[in-house]
C-alpha cells in the first residue's frame, strides 16, 4: 500500500522509450541489417526473412519472460537461429549481422528531449537511478553500453538491469533491489516509464509513485489492474515541477 507520509527522494527511470528513442533506433538498425543480408541473396525475400526473424524473436522472448534465458542469450542466439531456419549455416555471418545490428542501433540512439538537462537538475536533490530490462555487459547491444553511450551514467547513482538481478520488470523484486540500493522505502521513490504493463504495473505493486511517460496527449482508456499511473507526463521536462508538487502535497 502506498503512503503519503514521506516525500520522494529517489527517482528511477525506465531506459528504452523513456530516456531514449529506442524503438526508432531499433527500426532503423533492423532495416539496415535486412538490407545488408538480403542484397547478396536475391533468392530470399524480405517478407520471408522477416517472418522467420519475428518467429525466432517471439520464441526467444517467451523463454526470456519465463526466466529460462537472459537477454544476452537472446541477443547472441537471434541471428544464429534465424539463419539456421533460412537454411544458412554460416555462424560467422550470424555473428557479423548481430554486431552490425547492435552497432547501428547504438549509432541511431538519441536521448529524449531535455533528458540530460533534467537529470542534471534533479541530481542535486534526488537519488537518481535506472531500472531496465536487458543485458548489462559490455556488448554494443546492452543497456549498460546504451546508458554509457547516451552519457547517462555520470548523472545517476543506481543502475539496475534485469540480466544482473535475474528478474525482469514488472517483477517487483527488481524494483525492490533498486530501492535497497538507494536506501529508500517504496513511498519515498517514484518510477517513470512508458509501459503500463511493465513499468507502471511493477512500480504500483512495489508501492512506488508511478509516473507514465507518454509523448501523445491522447490517453484515455480503461486501465488493467495495477496499470493506472499516479501521474502522467508528456515530456521529461515536466518532471521537476511534478516532483515538486508531489513533495509539497506530502
Amino acid at each position: 500500500m502506498k503512503s503519503s507520509s514521506k516525500s520522494i527522494h529517489a527517482v528511477f527511470f525506465d531506459l528504452d522509450d523513456t530516456l531514449c528513442r529506442a524503438s526508432d533506433a531499433w527500426q532503423l538498425a533492423e532495416q539496415e541489417t535486412f538490407d545488408k543480408f538480403l542484397l547478396p541473396r536475391p533468392g530470399l525475400t524480405e517478407l520471408d526473412t522477416r517472418r522467420v526473424w519475428e518467429t525466432v524473436h517471439q520464441d526467444l522472448f517467451e523463454q526470456l519472460d519465463s526466466g529460462l534465458i537472459t537477454m544476452a542469450e537472446v541477443r547472441d542466439a537471434r541471428f544464429r537461429l534465424t539463419l539456421k531456419q533460412l537454411g544458412v549455416g554460416d555462424l560467422t555471418l550470424a555473428d557479423e549481422l548481430n554486431l552490425f545490428l547492435s552497432t547501428r542501433r547504438l549509432t541511431h540512439m538519441k536521448p529524449m528531449d531535455h533528458v540530460l538537462e533534467v537529470l542534471a537538475k534533479l541530481g542535486s536533490r534526488y537519488h537518481l537511478g535506472i531500472i531496465t530490462n536487458g543485458a548489462a555487459d559490455l556488448h554494443a547491444d546492452s543497456q549498460y553500453t546504451l546508458a554509457k553511450h547516451l552519457q547517462l551514467l555520470p548523472l545517476i547513482k543506481t543502475f539496475v538491469a534485469s540480466d544482473t538481478i535475474g528478474f525482469r520488470k514488472p517483477d517487483i523484486r527488481i524494483f525492490r533491489h533498486a530501492l535497497n540500493a538507494a536506501g529508500a522505502k517504496p513511498w519515498q521513490a517514484a518510477f517513470i516509464g512508458d509501459s503500463l504493463s511493465k513499468d507502471i504495473n511493477g512500480a504500483n505493486r512495489a508501492g512506488m509513485t508511478s509516473i507514465l511517460f507518454t509523448p501523445t496527449k491522447a490517453h484515455s482508456r480503461v486501465f488493467a489492474p495495477y496499470e493506472e499511473p499516479d501521474h502522467i507526463i508528456h515530456c521529461i521536462s515536466e518532471l521537476p515541477d511534478l516532483l515538486g508538487q508531489i513533495n509539497r502535497i506530502t
